[in-house]
């Protein structure tokens, strides 16, 4: 056994000198690297960091206990939060050369830079001593995140050292300190993680996307190459090397077609071999020149613009002058389809399932990771436990031994004990003489006693009885609160009942709709009795609402009536309107907006009504609580981008009477010279909204193409990247929470639909032997046809088993119901069910061909439709033509319509009648009006628009068909 022990003990020596932490602060166990025969161990920390503070030195030590702070991570994160604050606020007006920024905000922007600096600087160092810099595996530099925060810091440092170079491109990269929250918060960076490492899975879709651009582009320079160029010119021919377009006509033209007016010529300078004039195309009619197809790189970016599906319709509507209409319509509408449809939304599928699957895999990853350190804490414990064990082994041992030693030091004493109690016992003897005579003595005092306690016991009945009577008195009034309490009871039961009654619910459902309805009723300018006459209402409707919270206040208890967040919401509501009414009747103030907004939350009452909108509600806040992260980094992209626009374009974009001047012009409505402006600017990048003509703006400004790469870069990292992502997260996820809402939802149906399955499994079974007994089918079916529906819709799971025989079976009734359903009756009072020609007009009528050829005819009327012109000539040829098929045409459909009545009736033959299917119905119209036209008496409006108005209801017959 101590062989044994010793060898635990042997081996617990080596594991503690394995697995001793050289740091041990805030529960955590922080090792270094060691070498255990001839194997190198990686552990946390390098084993001395800058060759001079090695693990031993207390110094570093309070560095890592620092570093390992979890509220030194919190004070970073709110330091970067106050910097992102002070940047925003950042003033860029001393470009514009004047003193209009004052002289304490410089200094408080110089002194808050400082002592950011000074708290990144010193976040450096920590870090850098506790890892080390960059020679051990996990050190500081090792980080992808932590070479961000290196960079940012070092950048600081050398923007405050006098006589830098470019200190706007050091005040670029200080701009990115924000980005550092990613490196603080965990879910952060396990989202750009995932972010990043799911980028590489669209590599065959951005290179199916660029060569797509590229094909288009080149496709486009064959298309439209030059035909910017062509304007109407005064001149048929340059004068001088000179050839200047009318300005008063802003579109292109096309010298072919000769489409300008007189005295005025198509023609473009490439014509004659002059060089290009770019200043005539410098009009927004135009887009400032900066869409065309002169070469592939300025086609690449319109046709990115396009795919955007901003600005398109533009070039198009400049193209149309000058090219054919239909190629440009078919060149454009293909890259629609195919661009911007298909491959953005492509790309969109693509990065949303590889970050799922990378999001997964970080995740496992560090799971696993949490999963060995939670091993190597349970090993540890189960060898203190062993050793624990085996020690009380060896004291069990000890204790036996000690345990018989003294058994046998009792049995030689037991002889000197018997000896003592011989003495003890003639001691008892001398006791009991002395005791009988004490006892006299106390008798005479008990005597006493007795009768003191007999008085008390007089004394005592006397209270008693009085007690009694008390007790009488108190129970009749205890009675009467009884009584009042089950009076009370009986009302708040009967309040409950109303409360949670149906009426009560439909009543206060109708005034929240009437609410709403007299909400909607206000208007600018309004009179003074219309005013009233609304105030008067909404007090009546405030009441109805006090009243309504009072009746669930008594119903529910006031416990009950705040449990629910809904109510809570109503009772605030209720405060503030009677507040504002108060208020309003003393004429103490005006009712503000914002007071009369309120009344506008009572519509939210609904959601509580109705159930579903509720459940909806409810998974849209579970989904964004789970994407909060993504959000947060949503946000956080707008921020730095805004910071970068204003750090790139703040006051560098005016202009006066539409040319460029910085000095004593204004900026345009969306600009970065703030960052309230420039975050709106930023939003309406990520959400494609006109996003162009912002980017117009800037490049007539700053007089080269350089602007569009930080736009360009926002709207694929942005919106093509970061916003579409999100929002396919977040359908997603709420897709998951609705499934999981509609689960609760119908789990307490599960058991009520078992006990239906149950009851009528064989159900169907008893259907066709009732079928069986009777011979005519055609007057039974509706039986099962009703019964099968209504089995299908309570419990989908009774026909399972026989799948395959009820759809074979399912068809045979349909087919019965196609040919024998229908026939209810006389139809027109004329055709019974056995008549001959309504049976061979249903049999015609069933028929798929007929049904195709009713297709086809409608296809062909459309297209007539759509080639027939309003402004042609009506005895031309292709008047006639056109009039002659549209009579074949309609004539068919007015036979089809004299079928289907003969067939189905026209209203009085059951719910099958003609009329009475939508499908029919608006074919029935379609016939009176043109069996109208055919008869009306005045010619002069043959074939009105009208009429073809009408006429054109026949294309929708194929889709109600289904």
């Amino acid at each position: 056994m101590y062989s044994i022990q010793n060898k635990i003990n042997k081996n617990e020596e080596q594991l503690d000198l394995q697995n001793q932490p050289n740091f041990y602060v805030h529960h955590k166990q922080l090792k270094v690297i060691i070498y255990l025969k001839n194997k190198i161990i990686i552990q946390q920390l390098a084993q001395t960091s800058f060759f001079i503070f090695s693990d031993k030195n207390k110094f570093r030590y309070f560095c890592v206990w620092l570093n390992e702070w979890k509220y030194f991570d919190n004070f970073i994160i709110i330091t970067i939060l106050l910097n992102t604050i002070t940047l925003m606020f950042t003033d860029y007006r001393y470009r514009l050369g004047d003193e209009k920024q004052s002289e304490w905000r410089q200094s408080f922007q110089y002194y808050t830079e400082l002592i950011f600096l000074i708290i990144f600087t010193l976040e450096f160092l920590i870090k850098t001593i506790s890892m080390s810099f960059i020679l051990s595996p996990n050190a500081y530099l090792r980080d992808v995140w932590n070479i961000l925060d290196f960079i940012v810091v070092l950048s600081g440092i050398v923007s405050f050292i006098p006589g830098t170079f470019n200190v706007s491109a050091i005040r670029t990269i200080r701009i990115l300190r924000p980005l550092r929250s990613i490196n603080s918060i965990k879910g952060m960076k396990i989202l750009v993680a995932s972010l990043i490492e799911s980028l590489p899975a669209l590599g065959n879709v951005v290179l199916f996307l660029v060569f797509l651009i590229i094909m288009f582009g080149i496709l486009a320079l064959q298309l439209f190459s030059g035909v910017f160029e062509y304007r109407c010119r005064i001149g048929q021919a340059p004068d001088n090397g000179f050839w200047p377009a009318d300005d008063s006509i802003r579109r292109l033209c096309n010298f072919s077609r000769n489409n300008c007016p007189q005295e005025r010529f198509c023609g473009s300078m490439g014509d004659f071999g002059l060089p290009q004039n770019i200043k005539e195309n410098y009009l927004d009619e135009f887009n400032y020149g900066y869409t065309n197809f002169d070469n592939i790189l300025i086609a690449i970016f319109s046709i990115f613009q396009s795919l955007t599906t901003e600005g398109w319709s533009k070039i198009v509507l400049i193209l149309i002058y000058a090219q054919e209409p239909w190629i440009v319509y078919s060149y454009f509408i293909l890259l629609i389809l195919i661009g911007s449809f298909f491959v953005v939304n492509l790309i969109l599928a693509v990065i949303n399932d590889s970050f799922v699957n990378e999001e997964q895999k970080i995740k496992e990853k560090y799971l696993a990771q949490e999963r060995k350190k939670l091993r190597k804490e349970n090993n540890q414990k189960h060898r203190k436990y062993f050793s624990e064990m085996m020690m009380k082994t060896n004291f069990t041992e000890n204790q036996n031994s000690v345990k018989l030693q003294i058994y046998k030091e009792i049995q030689n004493n037991e002889n000197e004990k018997k000896q003592e109690i011989q003495k003890v016992q003639k001691d008892i003897q001398y006791f009991r003489f002395v005791k009988i005579s004490s006892q006299y003595m106390k008798k005479q005092k008990a005597y006493r006693r007795f009768q003191e306690i007999v008085q008390k016991v007089i004394e005592l009945n006397k209270y008693k009885e009085n007690l009694n009577i008390w007790k009488e008195e108190i129970k009749k009034k205890q009675k009467i609160k009884i009584k009042t309490k089950n009076t009370l009871q009986f009302l708040q039961n009967k309040i409950r009942n109303l409360a949670e009654s149906r009426v009560f619910l439909i009543f206060t459902t109708l005034v929240i709709i009437a609410n709403t309805i007299v909400l909607s009723l206000d208007k600018y300018p309004i009179d003074n009795a219309y005013e009233n006459r609304l105030e008067l209402f909404n007090i009546i409707f405030t009441y109805i609402f006090a009243y309504e919270m009072c009746i669930k206040i008594i119903a529910f208890g006031l416990k009950g009536y705040f449990k629910d967040s809904f109510n809570i919401f109503d009772c605030i509501l209720v405060f503030l309107s009677v507040i504002e009414i108060i208020f309003q009747q003393s004429g103490l103030f005006v009712t503000i907006a914002g007071f009369r907004s309120l009344r506008l939350f009572r519509i939210i009452k609904l959601i509580k009504r109705l159930e579903n909108l509720r459940f909806l509600l409810i998974s849209i806040g579970k989904t964004l609580q789970q994407i909060n992260n993504f959000l947060v980094l949503v946000i956080l992209f707008i921020i730095v981008s805004s910071l970068l626009g204003m750090e790139f374009f703040a006051y560098k974009i005016r202009f006066k009477d539409d040319l460029v001047n910085l000095e004593d012009g204004e900026s345009p409505d969306v600009n970065f010279d703030n960052f309230q402006n420039a975050f709106v600017c930023i939003f309406i990048l990520l959400i494609n909204e006109n996003w162009n003509q912002i980017l117009y703006y800037h490049l007539r400004a700053f007089g080269d193409w350089s602007p569009s790469i930080f736009f360009i870069t926002v709207i694929i990292v942005g919106n093509f990247i970061l916003l579409k992502l999100f929002l396919a997260i977040l359908i997603n996820q709420f897709s998951q929470n609705n499934n999981q809402q509609l689960l609760i939802k119908n789990q307490n149906n599960n058991n009520n639909k078992k006990k239906i399955s149950k009851n009528k499994l064989n159900l169907p079974k008893n259907i066709k032997k009732i079928l069986l007994i009777h011979q005519s089918k055609s007057k039974y079916i509706y039986i099962y046809i009703y019964i099968y529906k209504q089995i299908k819709k309570s419990n989908s799971s009774i026909f399972n088993k026989n799948q395959n025989k009820q759809s074979r079976f399912k068809s045979n009734l349909d087919q019965n119901q196609i040919q024998k359903i229908h026939l209810q009756g006389k139809s027109l009072n004329i055709f019974t069910e056995k008549s001959k020609l309504r049976i061979i007009l249903s049999q015609v009528l069933f028929n798929k061909n007929f049904e195709y050829c009713s297709i086809i005819i409608i296809i062909i009327s459309s297209i007539i439709l759509c080639i027939d012109e309003p402004l042609q000539d009506p005895t031309s040829q292709k008047a006639l033509l056109l009039n002659i098929i549209d009579i074949i045409i309609t004539s068919i459909f007015l036979t089809e319509c004299f079928i289907k009545i003969i067939v189905f009736g026209f209203f009085l033959n059951g719910k099958d009648s003609y009329i009475r299917n939508i499908n029919n119905l608006l074919g029935f119209y379609n016939c009176s009006i043109i069996f109208g036209w055919f008869f009306r008496r005045n010619r002069k409006f043959t074939k009105s628009e009208g009429y073809k108005a009408f006429q054109s209801g026949k294309t929708f017959k194929n889709y109600l068909k289904e």
